[in-house]
């Protein structure tokens, strides 16, 4: 018990540790995701701990991400009517953002040398990390490659999202916190929400909405 408390107050040392590191030196690399991960890694290791023992602050944090996603309705709640108003331009970018999606990944696994098992971890991979693991338990896909790819699309989403909207002459704050939920999930959404309040609630409600589905629709084909 003492060990798992402090290994969640270690992780959370080392992700605001992170957080400042990205903050001073923004970059893709030093996401906290990655420099959290990193610093964990060699304080388990530096104590001769093993991966098992992560086992207590790995599930106290997998159970943290449901109230932590549910959290998120406050500010949707706040700007009700926005999303009210561009409601059916959400329902359209979820749609068009989930074929994409699958479409991408179908054409991974026809141009890219990737087996089967890779493939069925993939078609989950811009839905938020909760979901996609249901997902990944009922198309009988591996959890930890469907969590591999699910982080890397967030990441890369939430570090090159913005520069590639701006790059398009994307300025629509709906337009954009569509586009940054449908591909790259909460971390997408949040990264919206640190820019404007009424796109990072379109983020959510779409990132929301792209959960939903993407639950039904990945396992009829996958």
């Amino acid at each position: 018990m003492i060990l798992n408390l402090g290994l969640v107050v270690m992780t959370i040392v080392f992700f605001c540790i992170g957080y400042v590191i990205n903050r001073r030196f923004p970059s893709f690399f030093t996401l906290p995701i990655f420099t959290a991960s990193a610093l964990m890694i060699v304080f388990l290791v530096s104590l001769d701990l093993s991966y098992d023992a992560y086992a207590g602050a790995r599930a106290f944090f997998s159970f943290m991400m449901g109230p932590a996603i549910v959290a998120f309705a406050v500010p949707m709640y706040a700007v009700r009517s926005i999303i009210y108003r561009y409601l059916p331009f959400v329902i359209l970018g979820i749609i068009i953002g989930v074929t994409v999606s699958l479409g991408m990944t179908l054409l991974f696994s026809h141009v890219l040398p990737l087996s089967a098992t890779v493939v069925t971890a993939l078609w989950s991979k811009n839905v938020t990390l909760p979901v996609a693991l249901i997902i990944a338990d009922d198309i009988a896909a591996s959890p930890s490659l469907v969590a591999i790819g699910v982080v890397l699309s967030g990441c890369l989403g939430a570090a090159f999202g913005d520069r590639i909207l701006n790059a398009m002459g994307i300025h629509h704050r709906i337009a954009r916190g569509v586009a940054m939920a449908a591909v790259a999930h909460i971390m997408g959404a949040s990264r919206s929400m640190l820019l404007n309040k009424e796109e990072g609630a379109i983020a959510l409600i779409t990132m929301a909405g792209t959960a939903i589905v993407a639950s039904v629709v990945i396992p009829l084909i996958a």
